[in-house]
C-alpha cells in the first residue's frame, strides 16, 4: 500500500490512517480456507515524497532574530569607520549604515564641537537625539543597542569629526524595519 504525500504536508492524517489500518490488521486475524488455521497479515506502508526534502522541514529552519539572545552574548563582528566629517546643524545628517544589526556601538568625537547622534534623519535634525561631547574616548560611550544605522550631525553651525566602532551580530538588517524610524523617541 502506498500513501502519496500531499502538498499541504498532512503528515498527521497519514499517521492516523496508518495507525488505524495497522490496528485493524492486528485485531483481526484471518483463517485459511483449507486448513482453518488463523494467521496475521503484515503489510508494509511506504511513504512516497515528491522530493527528498519535505516541505514541513523547510518551515522549521531556524534563523537568528531580534530576540535571539545568543547573537548578543557572543563577541561581535568588528565594524569601524574613522574620520567622518559631520556637517553643522543646518546641513544634511551623515548616515552610518551597518551591514547587520549591532550588538553595541561607540562613537569617538575627535572634533571640538558636540555631535548629535540619532536613529533617523528626522530625529537628529529635530529633538530625538543625544550628544557626544568633544574629545571623548570611545570606551566612554558604549551603547548596547540593536540598530542598523545611526545619523550624525554637529550640535552647532560648524562641523566636527567622529569615529564609529561597532560590534555586529549575525542578524540580518531586514529584521528591523526602517531602523525604528517613526517610533516614540526616534523621530
Amino acid at each position: 500500500m502506498y500513501i502519496k504525500r500531499c502538498d499541504s504536508g498532512c503528515w498527521i492524517l497519514r499517521t492516523i490512517i496508518s495507525f488505524l489500518f495497522f490496528f485493524y490488521i492486528v485485531c483481526n486475524t484471518f483463517e485459511c480456507p483449507l486448513t482453518g488455521h488463523s494467521f496475521f497479515v503484515i503489510l508494509f506502508i511506504k511513504t512516497q515524497y515528491k522530493n527528498e526534502e519535505s516541505k514541513l522541514s523547510n518551515n522549521l529552519i531556524y534563523k537568528n532574530g531580534l530576540g535571539h539572545a545568543a547573537a548578543y552574548q557572543v563577541s561581535g563582528k568588528p565594524f569601524a569607520t574613522g574620520s567622518l566629517a559631520v556637517p553643522g546643524n543646518a546641513g544634511t545628517p551623515v548616515k552610518v549604515g551597518f551591514p547587520s544589526v549591532t550588538s553595541w556601538f561607540s562613537i569617538c568625537n575627535r572634533g571640538t564641537k558636540h555631535c548629535r547622534v540619532g536613529f533617523s534623519a528626522a530625529g537628529v535634525s529635530g529633538s530625538n537625539y543625544f550628544c557626544i561631547h568633544e574629545d571623548n574616548h570611545p570606551t566612554d560611550n558604549r551603547f548596547d543597542l540593536k540598530v542598523t544605522e545611526i545619523y550624525l550631525l554637529s550640535d552647532n553651525s560648524s562641523g566636527t569629526t567622529v569615529d564609529v566602532v561597532a560590534g555586529l551580530t549575525s542578524i540580518e538588517t531586514g529584521s528591523i524595519l526602517n531602523n525604528w524610524s517613526g517610533s516614540v523617541g526616534v523621530g
